[in-house]
């Protein structure tokens, strides 16, 4: 049974809980995007311009946030203000 609907965007695909458990990432697919949610009420609280076509997302302890993409390339995003990409470091992916 489906107990909420949150549209977010266009193809959200992948989704990792923050560190705190108080904010959930979502990667929007379709529109080259991350979005924030509430974890407790699901509204959303920021959003961050990605490289194309994001994938998975993984939260690590200290809070940074790893995004893949589908065309080999993995994004290491600051989140340190919430609404706005404060840096967008793209990190060396070996095939």
């Amino acid at each position: 049974q489906i107990s909420q609907l949150v549209k977010v965007g266009v193809e959200p695909y992948g989704l990792a809980l923050s560190s705190d458990a108080t904010t959930l990432y979502v990667a929007i697919s379709g529109e080259d995007k991350l979005v924030a949610l509430d974890a407790d009420t699901l509204t959303p609280i920021g959003s961050f311009n990605t490289l194309a076509r994001p994938r998975s997302v993984t939260v690590n302890p200290p809070g940074d946030v790893y995004i893949s993409h589908q065309f080999a390339s993995v994004l290491l995003l600051d989140t340190a203000s919430i609404g706005a990409p404060v840096t967008k470091t793209p990190l060396a992916l070996v095939s």
